[in-house]
């Protein structure tokens, strides 16, 4: 992913809440996925304690982790900011390394955490950042296109 500084602007909040609900969808899809494995590994009973159950919820957050990691290194956005035309950077712009994304993620865990407050402080912030992007320096931008064209406007070269 190019520098998107030069032709973008930060994220609005209603965006930002937006892309986060589609990808609690499509991360909940995940761990669907992953609590069928457990079941049938546990032979279709249900996981109600035993190093399994701990084993299944290590397994979750991993799936989290690596869902945000993925996205966020590989194309810098989610398939939620996609959606919305919203890209993480570094604070230069440039796409985010995988040290960086792991901060990211675990800054917003954390701030987030007690009410969300990681996410309203970016109404006290002088750049509009939430406190996740401050301290992981990373920023939330909306993209003036979508940088991804859709297949009607590729051309096809036959």
């Amino acid at each position: 992913m190019p520098l998107i500084i030069d032709d973008a602007r930060p994220a609005p909040l209603m965006r930002h809440l937006a892309a986060i609900a589609y990808d609690t969808m499509l991360l909940a899809a995940c761990w669907i996925g992953v609590g069928f494995l457990f079941i049938i590994l546990n032979k279709g009973e249900a996981i109600t304690g035993g190093a399994l159950h701990y084993l299944l919820q290590a397994a979750l957050l991993a799936a989290w982790l690596a869902f945000y990691i993925y996205f966020w290194t590989q194309q810098g956005q989610t398939l939620g900011m996609r959606a919305w035309r919203l890209a993480v950077a570094d604070e230069n712009g440039r796409p985010l390394t995988t040290a960086l994304a792991l901060k990211r993620w675990c800054c917003a865990l954390i701030t987030c955490a007690p009410a969300g407050i990681g996410l309203w402080w970016r109404y006290l912030d002088v750049d509009g950042c939430t406190l996740y992007d401050r301290l992981s320096r990373t920023r939330l931008y909306l993209l003036p296109t979508n940088p991804y064209p859709s297949a009607k406007k590729r051309k096809t070269h036959v």
